[in-house]
């Protein structure tokens, strides 16, 4: 069974992985830190700051708290983006279960 650093970076790799896919460039993205990282994109003349949350089914990943959507909003303005969530399930091996669940925070 992944533990929940695992499960939480697989999940931003699917993100980054769509992102990529839609022609964004990642700016941002530290592996290196516990799960819960913002991942920094620039598409086109977009400019975006995603937050992402994890589950393994059959649970649902969260959805941001007030608080972390008033953070996520604050770090997105000093860098001009618009702030997202990303919701992400997958199975137990870590693939992706559906498709992402995108929310603009506003």
């Amino acid at each position: 069974m992944a533990t929940a650093q695992e499960v939480g970076r697989a999940g931003e790799a699917h993100v980054v992985e769509q992102l990529q896919g839609r022609r964004f460039k990642i700016q941002a993205w530290d592996t290196t830190l516990p799960s819960a990282a913002d991942i920094e994109a620039l598409g086109g003349k977009r400019h975006v700051l995603v937050q992402v949350k994890t589950s393994v089914s059959p649970n649902d990943p969260q959805f941001l708290s007030a608080e972390e959507a008033t953070a996520m909003k604050g770090r997105a303005l000093l860098l001009g983006a618009e702030a997202w969530q990303a919701r992400v399930t997958m199975n137990d091996d870590l693939t992706l279960k559906g498709k992402i669940a995108w929310r603009r925070v506003r």
